[in-house]
This record gives structure tokens, sequence and C-alpha cells, in this order.
């Protein structure tokens, strides 16, 4: 009886875990393009807030920042001039954003 309540314990426990993962944390890392326009991408997070900068240098020879926080699954960050959605496609993990797909190269 002890043997099965410990191997019961012992199966949920990773699924209990898998399920506190903090939101968003699948958006964090480098990411490359894999088809459309648009740069790649490195996404870190702090607290709750995400700072997504782009890889090509804008006209000020700045890389262009933003911040960005989750709502619900999607990445939706203020441009300033317009704001933008991130989301994960499920079937292959690729980061979607308009006009773009990106796979995840790092975390």
């Amino acid at each position: 009886m002890k043997t099965k309540i410990l191997c019961s314990i012992a199966l949920a426990l990773p699924l209990v875990l898998a399920g506190c993962k903090q939101s968003g944390d699948q958006y964090v890392g480098t990411w490359t393009k894999v088809s459309g326009n648009g740069p790649d991408l490195s996404i870190l997070k702090h607290d709750n807030v995400f700072v997504i900068k782009e890889s090509v240098q804008a006209l000020t020879g700045e890389y262009p920042t933003y911040a960005g926080e989750m709502d619900g699954d999607v990445l939706v960050a203020n441009r300033g001039y317009s704001t933008e959605r991130f989301i994960i496609d499920k079937t292959n993990g690729h980061l979607i954003r308009p006009g773009e797909e990106l796979e995840h190269t790092s975390k």
C-alpha cells in the first residue's frame, strides 16, 4: 500500500511542478528568423515585464528595444507607435509575430 502511494506521488509530482512554470517563460531567449520580414529577437524577463530587443540597428544607430507583458498566453509588446502580439505555435514551438516566424535558438 505504501509503495502504491509513493509511486503515485512520484508520478504526480513532475506534473504539478510543470504546472507551476511562470507565465511567459517559454518566450525568453534568442529567436532566429525562419521566414518573413523582420529581425532576429532577444527576449528577457524581469519579474512580469519582458524586454524585447531586435538584432538590426535602427537609423539612430541603436537596437530597437521595447517592453511587453503577458495577456493570457500572448506576449503583447508596446512599440510606442503600435502594439504587437507574439504567440508561440504549439505545433512546432515557433514564435509568430505579424509577418514573421522565428525559432527558439537559445534560452
